[in-house]
Order: structure tokens, then C-alpha cells, then sequence
């Protein structure tokens, strides 16, 4: 799977001025609370300010940059499909990635399917309070509702960490007939400061370890 991230969210301690911004943004998408506000860079320049007040420039931003990127990897018949949070289990229930897919498809004039077709099949905790970090637990709670023969899937999710999470979706959607090869994320949690929080290098998250790593998707 290629993971196509388009900030860093900073998971260290001894925040700098630069760390903020992608901080927030995170929180503003995933509906936390959000203090004070900041300002971000859309694709085209413009300096954007989000805050709790302005939650859903938060979701402009992301999508015009997805919108952009997915374009840009010259797929056929796209359809989003957005990576469930641990307490999902309800397929008509609305959830953070969801919202990002609509997000890309308000900027994309509608371009793309949407399949909120994964769920978890028992509600879990979180890996930030306990839940299995493991690739095979993950993997083995999914439950994808509806064939998917035929889809080329592009996976959305907020925030990405070792990846086991992105990759138990991939297997559950390859498993019912999809076609899966790219996710698509808001962030990718790093534990070091990077030279630029903005300047995320497209990476593979298939692993070999993955069975045995951890994952911290969820915080």
C-alpha cells in the first residue's frame, strides 16, 4: 500500500511554533478541542486559519489537497473508502473518515464513489487506551459489507501511525474482490521533528513485520 500523507502530526514533546499548526489541524478534523487557532497553507498558497470556530476549513484544506493528489495517481472508476474508527460498528453511522471522502469529493465536483462499506464487527477501544495494536486483531474484527468485485479502492483515513490498521482494511476489501493500492491520509505521526511538517514522502506501509507491530491510528 502507498501511504500518501500531507502533514506530519508531531508526537513528541517540547512543541516548537511549527508543530502547532498540523496539531490542530488533526484535532479540528477529528472533531477534538482545539485551543486557540493557527494557520495553515492550502495547495494554492493561501494561508488558511482553523480554529473550533473554523473546523471546516480544516476540511477544505485536506480536501482540495486529496482531491489533487488522487488525480495525480492516474487511477481509473475511483471509489474512497474510509478506514473505520474503532468504535464504529454501525454502517449508516457518520464518522471522521467519512467526512474526509466527502471533504475530497466537495473539491472533486462529486468525482469519486464513496463506500463506507468497513466497519468493526464489535466496538473496541482504541489503541491510545488499550485496544490490540496487532495487524491480525485489527484485520480479524473488520467487516466489509457488499462485494467490492471490480473497484479500484483508494483508502482514507486521519491519521496514520505504523500502518497495521490501513493494511488490515486493505486485506478485508482485497479479501471481497477490490482492487487496493493507495491510502490516502491528513497525517502521518512521526516521534522526531522533521525538517518540514508539510513535506510528507508518499511511503509503503506493507511491511513485513506488520503482524507483530503496533498502532496507534486511533489516538
Amino acid at each position: 500500500i502507498q501511504l500518501h500523507a500531507q502533514c506530519y502530526y508531531p508526537s513528541y514533546t517540547g512543541y516548537q511554533s511549527s508543530d502547532y499548526p498540523p496539531n490542530k489541524f488533526v484535532k479540528c478534523l477529528k472533531g477534538a478541542a482545539v485551543n486557540g487557532y493557527a494557520h495553515v497553507t492550502d495547495i494554492d498558497g493561501i494561508q488558511r486559519e482553523i480554529s473550533a470556530t473554523y473546523r471546516a476549513t480544516a476540511f477544505t484544506v485536506f480536501g482540495k489537497w486529496a482531491a489533487q493528489k488522487i488525480a495525480g495517481l492516474g487511477l481509473a472508476n475511483v471509489a474512497l473508502v474510509p478506514i473505520p474508527s474503532s468504535s464504529h460498528v454501525d454502517p449508516a453511522a457518520d464518522f471522521t473518515a467519512l467526512k474526509l471522502c466527502r471533504a475530497i469529493n466537495q473539491v472533486a465536483n462529486n468525482a469519486y464513489e464513496i463506500l463506507p462499506c468497513l466497519t468493526q464487527q464489535v466496538a473496541v477501544q482504541g489503541s491510545s487506551k488499550g485496544g490490540s495494536r496487532k495487524f491480525v486483531d485489527i484485520r480479524d474484527n473488520l467487516a466489509c459489507h457488499g462485494a467490492l468485485n471490480g473497484k479500484t479502492v483508494v483508502m482514507v483515513d486521519d491519521v496514520v501511525t505504523s500502518g497495521n490498521h490501513m493494511k488490515a482494511c486493505a486485506t478485508v476489501l482485497r479479501n471481497n474482490g477490490a482492487t487496493v493500492g493507495h491510502g490516502i491520509a491528513a497525517a502521518r505521526t512521526i516521534w522526531e521533528r522533521p525538517e518540514n511538517m508539510w513535506a510528507v514522502p508518499s511511503e509503503n506501509v506493507d511491511w513485513d513485520n506488520c503482524d507483530l507491530g503496533f498502532d496507534f491510528d486511533d489516538l
